[in-house]
């Protein structure tokens, strides 16, 4: 559950490309500030590029501690709210677990293991889903790991109007996928609630639910939030309606 990505001395070449693209940047605005008196175009006024540039070169050196900073709260955030549920079912709350409940709940055996029952069918699902699960999350892990990396590009961004949206794209994405990690531990501890059911069908098709509420909240957090979903059938093209829609 808990990601720790903390980005190491490697990344310092990135901040130095970026602290070497702020000339470039400040030659831009000079241009563009110089040709909209010609053009009589709207630009940013040099005091506010200024105090922006300024900002977006402290959070630009402090990006990687950030995100860092970010990345721990959440998982903390997350770790505490399965601990909560540890307390009130006597339960270790994780994926693992979860598995061992539904195993309990279908149990295999050479002899009376029909894929065409209800009881396979069911199972059967569940097993696709957390195949859809395995690649879900480990999409959203390396996915973390390349908006980390381009933090410092993204505040850069910010400070000219004109690329701003890069930034407003960067921080929905970045924040809807570690805000999901939270979800998923509401979503956990409420499944292990489930246990409370005698087993049945009603409790069958509850534990599916709970698999099928898991795969889609990346969903659910791209509706709450914006950003970029990693549901592994339709992650890239939602990639691009981000980037379309700013």
């Amino acid at each position: 559950m808990g990601i720790y990505c903390r980005v190491r001395n490697p990344v310092h070449g990135i901040i130095s490309i970026c602290n070497a693209l702020l000339v470039g940047f400040i030659l831009y605005y000079g241009f563009t500030l110089l040709l909209s008196h010609l053009t009589f175009s709207e630009v940013q006024k040099p005091p506010q590029f200024i105090f922006k540039m300024i900002i977006c070169v402290l959070l630009l050196n402090a990006s990687y501690t950030i995100c860092y900073i970010f990345v721990l709260s959440t998982s903390y955030i997350s770790i505490l709210i399965r601990q909560v549920g540890e307390q009130l079912f006597n339960t270790n709350i994780c994926f693992s677990t979860f598995i061992e409940k539904i195993n309990e709940l279908f149990p295999i055996t050479n002899n009376d293991y029909n894929l065409f029952s209800y009881d396979g069918l069911i199972r059967s699902l569940i097993s696709i889903g957390f195949i859809n699960l395995t690649i879900s999350y480990a999409l959203r892990f390396i996915m973390i790991k390349v908006f980390t990396l381009i933090c410092p590009f993204a505040i850069l961004c910010a400070s000219i109007e004109k690329f701003n949206w890069i930034f407003k794209s960067w921080i929905k994405i970045y924040l809807s996928l570690l805000f999901l990690q939270i979800f998923v531990s509401f979503i956990l501890v409420v499944s292990f609630s489930l246990s409370a059911y005698d087993p049945g069908p009603f409790s069958s098709l509850l534990y599916l639910g709970s698999v099928y509420a898991l795969i889609k909240a990346n969903s659910f957090m791209k509706e709450f939030f914006g950003g970029l979903s990693t549901d592994v059938s339709f992650g890239i093209s939602s990639l691009k309606s981000v980037f379309m829609n700013n």
